[in-house]
């Protein structure tokens, strides 16, 4: 609801806003979103393990895994990310005839980073009993969220959601 009012804020008409709307939730994100695919896939395995490890008090087992999803993660955004920044604008034309989501793609991928260490993470956090924590964590980067698509779009129009969506993954995975 944000997005929209604040693009028309800074001079976009209601049709110019909530078609970039459109574009970033209904084309660019489900390209972002590609690698939880995999990042669940991941979770879906580690989680039944770091749950018995951290519960047993297998202390250098659970490290073990912790890391070793970790850097499943980080591997699996970095394929991604220079595969969508070469090709993004390619796959955005060929699936939705539309060169300026194939931008935003090509131009917001590097959030996939902090995107996959922070779905995993929280995953991770999960199976060892800390759900108040990453909720609250979740908040914090909603909050960042809001904050980016409330003061940016004035300055970098629709990336203001894509750098929101960063920040948020950012917040979210550092703490």
């Amino acid at each position: 609801v944000l997005m929209p009012v604040m693009l028309i804020r800074t001079g976009a008409s209601e049709t110019e806003a909530l078609s970039l709307f459109g574009v970033l939730s209904g084309m660019v994100l489900p390209f972002l979103f590609i690698p939880a695919t995999a990042i669940g896939s991941i979770a879906q395995g580690l989680v039944p393990e770091l749950s018995e490890d951290f519960y047993k008090g297998n202390h250098a087992r659970l490290q073990k895994n912790l890391i070793r999803g970790l850097q499943s993660a980080v591997l699996v955004a970095l394929f991604l990310i220079p595969f969508f920044y070469s090709v993004g604008e390619d796959l955005a034309v060929l699936a939705f005839s539309q060169p300026l989501a194939g931008e935003y793609v090509k131009k917001g991928c590097i959030v996939l980073l902090p995107m996959s260490i922070s779905m995993l993470a929280t995953s991770m956090l999960n199976a060892m009993g800390f759900e108040k924590k990453t909720f609250s964590y979740f908040f914090v980067g909603a909050a960042t969220q809001i904050l980016c698509i409330l003061l940016l779009p004035e300055f970098c129009g629709g990336y203001a959601y894509v750098i929101g969506l960063g920040c948020a993954f950012t917040f979210s995975g550092i703490l």
